[in-house]
């Protein structure tokens, strides 16, 4: 797709709140690191709405192969 370009998950309810989430295959920018040009697959939650501040928050995201092997796992608390 190229770097900066991304696909958008339709909006989904999971604990009282509105998300969806956004992956960018090539990344969302590029960095040069000792003369090499090195991207990155970004994948983000975005929140789009549901009750006020102060909600905890944790999700767990994993990256599978063509195979259906996890690859790769995120996961955040707040």
């Amino acid at each position: 797709m190229g770097v900066g370009r991304y696909v958008t998950s339709a909006p989904f309810s999971a604990g009282g709140c509105e998300w969806f989430i956004s992956f960018y295959p090539d990344g969302d920018y590029t960095m040069f690191r000792t003369g090499h040009l090195t991207s990155f697959t970004s994948v983000y939650l975005n929140f789009v709405g549901g009750p006020p501040t102060g909600t905890r928050v944790m999700f767990v995201f994993s990256l599978l192969d063509d195979k259906g092997c996890q690859v790769s796992t995120t996961k955040e608390a707040n």
